[in-house]
């Protein structure tokens, strides 16, 4: 999790680091969003996304099938596309059934 230079607290995943002019910054991806965020240097970072607590149940973000995702999401630029139309069809039928 960082800071972005909106000052607003963002939770996306780590990519890699990059090294300008000897300074230290990184590239997070959203999983929706299709191109990278802006790069952060370490001090905007706060902290590490360790699990997701859903009803019952804790994914961990170290498991095999959160690791797959992960590199899905990050190389397959198409999938994040996928996701955000799904997630917006998903938003419209729920807006219809609660009318």
């Amino acid at each position: 999790m960082f800071y972005a230079s909106s000052s607003r607290l963002i939770a996306h995943r780590y990519y890699k680091e990059l090294k300008d002019d000897g300074k230290r910054r990184y590239l997070f991806k959203g999983d929706t969003n299709v191109c990278f965020d802006e790069p952060i240097y370490p001090e905007q970072i706060v902290g590490k996304l360790v699990y997701v607590q859903k009803r019952n149940y804790k994914l961990l973000v170290t498991g095999f099938l959160a690791k797959a995702w992960a590199g899905s999401i990050l190389h397959f630029p198409y999938l994040s596309d996928m996701l955000r139309t799904y997630l917006h069809i998903q938003q419209r039928e729920k807006g219809r059934r609660s009318q």
